[in-house]
This record gives structure tokens, sequence and C-alpha cells, in this order.
């Protein structure tokens, strides 16, 4: 026999023995007095099998036995049956010196224990689990509960019970599919908390050594209940794949098990963890082998975003957000919050794959969205002025901009969004908030912006992020960091960070990213002390260091240039409200525009500030060297359809161009040569290979060295199928090769767009182009 002791309100064992059912009148009289009555609770399936056996053992150990059989099921888990448990207990004479006996799986445990804890306000109870799902989950914690319509056990109560039974003969009599809602269960805990328990249920064929494993998982168990008896905090890591799985059972009005449904649920939420960047594709490729290997479910059929309905009332919701655990690495489950509001989000941009099918020629006028790059920084500043108000207009959202106004909210800031303005009051910076999540989503900006900034501020916050952005390098920004006073739990996404920033050099190399120099300019000054920043060669992407320079003085921070490589930042300095401010037009988004104009037809993008320091603003003069017809006047620029030809161009400060100047070298006469892009392989996609492959894909003549494309043009381009990489600027920029191509061009997961220009495929067709949306169905 195998025994596991509980030392929860209450001190009790878990007895795994095979043949024990006999036995159990037996193992009751050691804990609770003779001559009481035992109440017997089950339902018809199990009472058929095991009734009497196990009336039989306590009736030889002199408890006088009573029994009250409903119909199986989770339909039975109810308010009607609960009151007629009552009303059997009552007609029985149970009094505070008997007992209930829960013998059967999940729903009879459930049920009984929450009568047990109510009828005349708690006697004792006992359990005798006989199903693996049982043995290893609902008859061990004390939790009991029954259903509602609103959602699955919302009325209930912790209350342990006096003694647990295990029989695991029992478990030879299940359906291979109720075992298999056990085996869910099984490989939960493993996941969350034993890498070696995963690592034998891999190995299959675990019946052989079921006492063991169900003793393996009743510890694990013990060991959180013990902790955490009433489930406000290291507890809820028990609920692993459970938020999606209850979700699903109520969605499928429990046509889907319990066990399968944590099935599903675990492999939604690895799918999810996956996008948010927590864990690796490789991890989600072991649970789904895992829980497939075992015939368990690894496909939704249902509609995901309305799942998002039963998790509004989900027990683990905590106001608008929600407590969701994910497994980083088998045998370490976290807990991570999450609006709802998010949620419905990430599950609606999941739950269909789309394609574009997209041709055409564009002729007329459009006006640029405002500089996400210039947007990220006037935010933060704004945000930075202590309690004063900013506003800011106009104003293009896209999801790089929201995650921004969403970390800064986090940290104490307040946004008010309206259809042509932002009004933002500042942090109050003698209280800022501690212990939140930054949700950064894909966006490199705010990570590595909000990173420094809030470490100045002391701010304890926890950083995560979806798609590529956790393989995008941190390590130099992170190293100088943990330098100069900050705490990192992790070399990478998602981590923790601590302390509080302190003032000193900071050294880098120059081909690091601009953004951790915008970071820590930004940050510097909010410190008592001064510091400086020293670059041990030329910077790459300049310009994006001069618009920061260019913000920081808008909000009369000063910032002393010793030399191109080396800035001196003053400390004790506080950010103040300009009060009105407008974002620049973006170049970067407006060259897709200007290289469809002289692709295809004429094109005018209006807008756009020919004094800007945005380096993308270089795109004119790529164009006007390639032979492009180009008319500026004002804040405008036309581009009408030309004969290009081949030049040589250098991404060292322009690499967000290259994916679409690479698309215009594809119809230019000659070779162009696009040197020094070695960093576009550390954007949202490796762009140097994404740009080669796509562009081959057309047709295109393209060669991809380490750090460069060689493209020979030619006039026209097939056309086919090419994939978005999830990075916006590649789905834009094949939008613009299917200008120039025989065929329409099928760009799958357009969506992506999202992250810096939402409307792009709306202006594409206001422009004249066709946008054929072809519904591929629900995605996995």
């Amino acid at each position: 026999m195998n025994t596991v002791t509980v030392r929860a309100s209450s001190v009790y064992d878990i007895l795994i023995e095979k043949g024990s059912l006999a036995h159990c009148g037996a193992y009751a009289k050691r804990c609770i007095s003779p001559g009481c009555k035992a109440a017997i609770i089950t339902d018809d399936t199990v009472a058929s099998l095991y009734l009497d056996c196990v009336r039989s053992s306590f009736e030889q150990e002199g408890f006088t036995v009573s029994s009250f059989v409903f119909p199986h099921g989770e339909d039975s888990k109810c308010e009607k049956t609960l009151f007629e448990v009552y009303d059997f207990l009552a007609e029985s004479t149970i009094t505070r010196s008997d007992f209930i006996v829960a013998l059967g799986g999940g729903v009879v445990g459930d049920l009984a224990g929450f009568a047990a804890a109510t009828y005349q306000r708690g006697i004792a109870f006992m359990q005798i689990p006989t199903t693996f799902l049982a043995a290893i989950d609902s008859s061990v914690g004390g939790k009991t509960a029954i259903n509602i319509p609103a959602g699955k056990n919302l009325v209930g109560a912790f209350y342990q019970p006096f003694l647990v039974v295990c029989d695991t003969d029992t478990f030879d009599t299940l359906p291979e599919e109720t075992f298999a809602d056990g085996v869910a269960e099984m490989i939960k805990y493993g996941l969350i908390a034993s890498d070696t328990l995963f690592e034998r249920i891999e190995q299959g064929n675990i019946r052989p050594d079921i006492d063991d494993i169900v003793t393996q998982c009743v510890s694990i168990k013990r060991d959180v209940v013990e902790q955490d008896e009433h489930d406000t905090g290291l507890r809820m890591i028990l609920n692993y794949g459970h938020t999606f799985g209850h979700a699903i059972e109520k969605a499928t009005n429990h046509r889907i098990t319990h066990g399968h449904a944590v099935a599903l649920g675990m492999v939604l939420i690895a799918r999810l963890g996956e996008r948010m960047g927590l864990h690796s594709s490789e991890l989600t490729h072991r649970i789904e082998q895992c829980i497939a290997s075992y015939g368990l479910p690894i496909e939704y059929e249902g509609d995901l975003p309305a799942l998002s309905d039963g998790m509004v009332h989900d027990k683990k919701r905590f106001g608008s957000s929600i407590r969701l655990i994910f497994v980083k690495t088998p045998g370490k489950a976290e807990i991570f919050p999450i609006e709802v509001s998010e949620l419905v989000r990430l599950l609606g941009e999941t739950s269909h794959s789309m394609e574009y099918a997209v041709h055409g020629a564009l002729h007329g006028s459009v006006t640029a969205p405002t500089s996400k790059s210039d947007l990220h920084r006037l935010m933060i500043a704004a945000a930075l002025c202590p309690t004063q108000k900013t506003v800011i207009s106009p104003y293009t959202m896209n999801e790089d901009i929201r995650a921004t106004a969403g970390v800064m909210e986090a940290a104490g800031a307040k946004f008010e969004f309206s259809d042509t303005s932002i009004t933002i009051t500042g942090i109050d910076l003698s209280t800022p908030q501690q212990d939140f999540v930054a949700d950064c989503h894909e966006s490199g900006a705010t990570l590595r912006f909000l990173v420094p900034v809030l470490s100045a501020l002391g701010c304890r916050c926890t950083f995560i992020g979806q798609g590529k952005l956790p393989q995008r390098p941190m390590t130099p920004l992170i190293e100088e960091m943990e330098a100069h006073g900050i705490s990192f739990s992790a070399p990478k996404l998602p981590f923790s960070v601590s302390g509080v920033l302190r003032a000193g050099t900071y050294t880098f190399p120059g081909n690091i990213s601009s953004q951790y120099i915008t970071g820590l300019l930004m940050a510097l000054p909010l410190l008592s002390q001064d510091s400086e920043i020293h670059l041990t060669s030329a910077l790459e992407s300049c310009g994006y260091v001069n618009m920061t320079l260019s913000v920081l003085k808008r909000f009369r921070i000063r910032i002393d240039l010793m030399s191109p490589t080396c800035w001196h930042i003053p400390g004790g300095q506080s950010y103040t409200s300009p009060t009105l401010l407008r974002a620049e037009g973006d170049w970067s988004n407006a060259a897709f525009w200007l290289v469809a104009g002289a692709l295809s037809g004429t094109v005018k993008t209006e807008g756009l500030d020919f004094g800007s320091l945005q380096g993308d603003r270089a795109i004119c003069d790529i164009l006007k060297e390639m032979g492009a017809e180009i008319k500026i006047e004002g804040n405008s620029v036309t581009v009408s359809k030309s004969e290009l030809h081949a030049v040589t161009v250098d991404a060292c400060q322009i690499p967000d161009l290259i994916p679409v100047v690479a698309t215009a070298a594809s119809f230019a006469k000659g070779t162009t040569h696009i040197i020094n892009a070695g960093r576009l392989r550390l954007k949202e996609s490796d762009r140097l290979s994404a740009v080669a492959d796509s562009l081959k894909a057309l047709g295109a003549i393209v060669e991809e060295g380490p750090d460069s494309l060689t493209i020979t043009g030619q006039p026209q381009l097939l056309g086919g199928t090419v994939d978005s990489y999830n990075d916006h600027r590649m789905a834009m920029s094949m939008a613009v090769a299917s200008l120039r191509c025989k065929q329409p061009v099928r760009i799958v997961n357009p969506s992506c767009v999202k992250k810096s220009y939402p409307t792009f495929f709306e202006e594409f067709k206001r422009l004249g182009g066709a946008v054929d949306v072809i519904d591929l169905g629900e995605s996995h």
C-alpha cells in the first residue's frame, strides 16, 4: 500500500492499493467512531459495480449503512440533486456524529462533498474514488461544488475529507474514454510540476506503474494544497488547461467530458503561450504529441472566440482580468494575469486563417498614417510628465501603439483615445505601480524603450511578449542594466525586473539596436546623478536616435552630445509637458505607396514632413536614383509609373525600407545590390530570408548573402502564394509586388498589418487595387 498524508486544515491519509475496496470499512474504522451511520452517495453506474462490496465492508465493521443513488453524468451535479441528497440525509436521520461516503468519480465526489460541507453546517465524509480522474484530482484537496447555469463549480466549499481510499483495480472496469479523462489530468501534473513524470508519460503504457503514478500525482497535489489550501495563489497552477477546458465543457453542454476538455485546454493554452512568446514551438509540439498518443483530442472544432463567454464566469477571474496558467518548460508552471478583453482579441486572431488575393493598379491620393516611431516616443515622454496632461493629435492606432499605451497604463499613466487625439495623464512618479504585467505584444520598441524607463522608476514588473519578440536580442541591454542595479529573472522574455536603475557609464557597440539607446536616453534623465552612453563604433539607424533627442527636447529634457558616439545625460531632470503635440506622418509606411506609384500608376501621398528626422525619408532619394518620376509639393509626394533601373542600396541606416525597396528592385532594369543588411535577420521575421524567398516565389531573380541581397530586375513577375511571416512589412511589400505580376498574389496571414498599419488593405482597395478575401476556416 502507498500512503500519502495531507496536512491541510485537517490531516488525512490517501491510501492507494489494489483490492482496497473490500477493506474500506476497516480503514474508516481507524478514523471514526464505530457504530455510527455511513451514508453512501453514488451514481447508478458505480452502484451496479461496487455498492454491494462497499456496503458489506462497512457493515462488517459495525456501521449502519444507507445509500443514495442518482443518475450518472455531469447534469446531476446540480442544485436539484443536491437537495435530493439533503432530503435523503434527513430521512436517514444522519447527524453530525455520522459521515458521508462519496463512492464514484468526480461528479459524485464534488456533489457528496458539498452536501457534507453544508448539511447541518458540516459532517464528516470519506472519498472512495473509482475513476483514474477522481483518484488523482477531485478526491484530493477538499474542493467541493455543484454547477449552476452560469458556469461550472461556481457554488461550492473547501472541505477536506477524513480519509481517501483509492483501489486502482476499479480503473480496469472503466471505458477507455473514461480512463483517458484521468490521463489528461496525469499529463497536467507532469507538465506543471515534474519533468520526470512527464517524460515517463511520454513513454506510453502507464498501466503497469499505475499505483506509483497515482501516488506521484496525489503527492504533487498534496504539496500544492498544503501551501495554498484555499486557491488564492500557488494552487491555481492545478488549473492548467482548465480555464479553456471548463469553457469547452459549457460550450458543448458537456458532450465533451472533463478530461477530454482539459486535454484540449492544455493544447489551446500551449498554442496561446507560444504565440505570446512564453515558450517554444517545440514544447507545444511535445504537448500535442503526448496528448494525442493517448487518444485524447488536440483540435477543438468549435468557435474559439465563443469560449470567452464561458471564461468570463471562470472562478479565476479577478475584476477585468483572468489568471491563466502557462507552462514554460515541463515541470514549471507560472500564473499570468491577462485582461479578458485581450484574451478575447487573441482568440479572435487565432480562430480563422485568412489569405488575401491582391492585384491591380493604383491611382489616387492617400494620407500617410502617423509615425509609429514618433508616436511611441511622444506617448512615453507624455506619460513621464508627473500628473500633467498632454494631447497628441492626430494619431493612427495600431498594435504596437496599443502595446505601449497598455504598458504605460499598467505603470500608472492614463490614456484617453478619441477619434482624432490621445489625452495622456502622466504617472505620479512618487508612487509608481508595482507587481504588474507589461505585455509588449510583438512590439520591439515597447519592450526596449520601457525596460529601462520602468527600471528607472523602480517598478517591479514582468515583461511578456508574443510572436518572435522573445527571440529578438536583448542581451547587450540586459547586461548593461544588470551592471547598473537591475535584476532580471531570465535572459529573454518572459522575465521579471526588480531594483532601481543606477546612474553611470553605459557602453555598447555601435551595431546594436538604436532602441536600446532610445530607452536609456529616456530613462537616465530621471535618475538623481549624471550618466553617459558610449558607443565603441558608429551607430547604425542613427536617425531614430536623433528622433528621440528631438522629442526629449520638446519635453525640456537636456541631452549633451559629446561626440557622434557619446551622450552625456544630466540627472535630476523632470519631463515637462508641451500640452499639445502633433505626431509626424510615417515615412516608413508611406514608402509602400511611393513604390506602388512607381510600379503601377500615379499615387500622391500626403501628410509627410520633409524636415523629419526619420531615416526612412531616404525612400525619396532611392526612388529618384532608380529613375522614378517624383513630384514634391508642400507636405505631399506624388510618384508616377516609371522605368526603373538598378542601384546599390546601403541598408545600414534604413533596415525597415528594405522589403519594399527590394520589391521595386525586382522590376528595375539591371542588377540591384542591397548591402549591410544583416540586421534584417533580427526583425519580426528573418526579413533577409523572407524577402528573398517571397520574391523568388513570385518569380523574381534574387540571391541572398549573409548580409546582402542581389536582385536582377524583370519587367513583370508571375505571381503566386507568399507567406507574410507574420511580419507587417512583408505583407505590405508583397501587396505592392502584386501590382506588376501576371497573376494575383495570395498573401497568407495578411492581418499582421495591424501591427503598424491596420487600414493598409482598405487604402489599397480605395486606390483601385483588388483584394479578394479567402477564408480558410478555423486554424489551430
